[in-house]
């Protein structure tokens, strides 16, 4: 299918494969693709509260940082370097990704714009049709498609051997009903 790919470390062929992830020890595709962003996403926030815990609260005030009892005062300031790194690696890799979700694109095709159908319709192809789940962890509905057929921002779907009209393009002709998520999930 269009945006598979095989990977050679778990031996499978994974639909709309974006990389393999040595911190999910997992390929990050089609159906995880949402929780791969929402995992760094909520790193960073959980690294920003921390600075923001650190910095302006009592005990762990910046004011105790740099006057406190020396061998806490070195911890706290070694586990501020640390969290301030992570949080600004982790920034970049967040910013990275949701850049790639808004055109529709994946780090193994960032230069592919063909796939790039409008920025609601590329986040509903990987968190789902209700924006209001965007940001939990939950299934929902599942990434809007099948992974297999892609709309193309010509107004044709790309998948199988044929190219068809999308619904709402120039042509009246629809391409039938979306797929059963959940039934291909068990399957």
């Amino acid at each position: 299918p269009p945006r598979a790919h095989f990977d050679s470390i778990t031996q499978r062929l994974v639909l709309n494969m974006d990389h393999f992830c040595p911190w999910v020890v997992n390929c990050v595709g089609f159906y995880n693709r949402k929780f791969f962003i929402l995992f760094l996403f909520y790193t960073v926030v959980s690294c920003l509260y921390f600075l923001i815990a650190i910095v302006c609260r009592g005990p762990l005030s910046l004011q105790h940082l740099l006057v406190g009892k020396a061998g806490t005062t070195a911890l706290k300031f070694m586990a501020v370097v640390f969290d301030s790194s992570l949080a600004l690696a982790v920034s970049g890799f967040t910013c990275f990704h949701v850049k790639l979700v808004y055109y529709n694109q994946t780090t193994i095709e960032s230069d592919c714009e063909e796939y790039d159908v409008g920025w609601r319709r590329n986040f509903e192809s990987v968190f789902g049709a209700n924006p209001w789940l965007w940001l939990l962890p939950v299934v929902g509905g599942g990434p809007v498609g099948d992974g297999v057929h892609w709309p193309l921002n010509d107004g044709t779907v790309e998948g199988g051997e044929d190219l068809i009209p999308m619904a709402g393009s120039d042509s009246d002709e629809e391409y039938g009903d979306e797929p059963d998520m959940d039934a291909q999930m068990e399957a």
